[in-house]
């Protein structure tokens, strides 16, 4: 949101840069996601009513395994996925579990080239690559993460997360509950009784020169 049609003395809500969450959710409150912003649907009234506009629209778009099968979009698609790479020689290979730190120095230099024409864009600083390797470690699955090559130059990554919110609705962590006991079920629905069924892909890009409009197949 911005204030005042001609000049935007103050922007808002949202983090430092666009790395991490920011602006106000209007459609579809389902349930909290990862990563994204979450509020009440009155939020965008309030600061409506403030004398606030609308700066720029953010949308979340989200893929149904379920009716991909029924469409039959997953063979379909591997089917183009395959032509394409062997087309233009593009390989694509998952993180290397033992050398994270580099893995992600590889997705800082790859993301701050993706993404320098975004909107709000703030390249990505080594101390940020810092935290977001410590924040994301907890439960970060290398199985779904994995960067393309063109030529064996890399050209693009895909970052993906477990949508960990599950865990902690079930868990429930409220005042008065011991932290402790809160873990200890935190613990138990992700890793014992799983009940995580949705992942959420936060970070993607293709470097500017490597991309092309698709063609009419």
């Amino acid at each position: 949101m911005s204030k005042g049609a001609a000049t935007i003395p103050f922007a808002g809500p949202e983090s430092f840069t666009d790395n991490d969450e920011l602006g106000i959710l209007i459609d579809n409150f389902s349930r909290p996601r990862i990563l994204i912003s979450y509020n009440p649907p009155y939020y965008s009234r309030l600061v409506e009513n403030a004398g606030f506009v609308k700066a720029h629209d953010a949308h979340s778009l989200y893929f149904d395994r379920d009716m991909a099968d029924a469409l039959k979009t997953k063979d379909r698609l591997a089917r183009l996925v395959e032509r394409v790479k062997k087309r233009s020689n593009i390989t694509v290979r998952g993180v290397d579990r033992k050398n994270l730190k580099a893995e992600f120095g590889l997705f800082k230099e790859l993301y701050n080239a993706a993404w320098t024409k975004n909107w709000g864009f703030v390249p990505m600083t080594p101390k940020e690559l810092d935290n977001l390797v410590a924040s994301l470690s907890q439960f970060f699955d290398p199985r779904l993460a994995c960067f393309s090559y063109i030529n064996n130059e890399p050209v693009g990554f895909m970052l993906t997360i477990p949508d960990f919110n599950q865990v902690l609705h079930r868990a429930y962590p409220r005042p008065g509950v011991p932290e402790v006991f809160t873990l200890a079920k935190a613990l138990w629905y992700w890793k014992s009784g799983p009940v995580i069924d949705w992942v959420r892909v936060p970070l993607m890009g293709v470097k500017e020169e490597y991309r092309i409009a698709a063609p009419n197949w």
